[in-house]
């Protein structure tokens, strides 16, 4: 039987800053900022220094930053959703499997097993 949070793991795993995807957040706000500073430090006059002279160098230093940061961004969501997907997906599937072994006339007792199985690997109980 497929997990019932598919590839997405256990939901209520924490990551860094206790937030699903904060760690590629930051990771791809990391990035943003390198691209802008090294692109100061070597593509910008006066070069190998952390000054800029000219307007244009100013905006496209901005630009890369904000452009770095609107991708993060968008990546991020696209992860959340790919994980919400995922968990419906299994729920549904769990659902499915059960509607399916009522159809087939399979006895109350083998149904209740079957769920609660499915219900014992999704929802695991923590034995503190």
């Amino acid at each position: 039987m497929r997990h019932p949070y598919g590839a997405a793991g256990n939901p209520n795993r924490t990551h860094a800053a206790g937030r699903p995807g904060a760690c590629y957040q930051l990771a791809g706000i990391l990035a943003a900022v390198s691209a802008a500073s090294w692109f100061d430090f070597f593509l910008t006059q006066p070069y190998e220094r952390f000054a800029i002279t000219r307007r244009a160098d100013i905006e496209t230093t901005v630009l890369l930053l904000v452009i770095g940061v609107a991708v993060t961004e968008i990546a991020v969501w696209g992860r959340r959703e790919h994980a919400a997907a995922s968990r419906r997906a299994g729920y549904l599937d769990g659902i499915n499997a059960a509607a399916q072994a009522a159809a087939s006339g399979s006895s109350p007792a083998a149904l209740i097993d079957q769920v609660g199985a499915a219900l014992a690997t999704s929802h695991p109980v923590s034995q503190d």
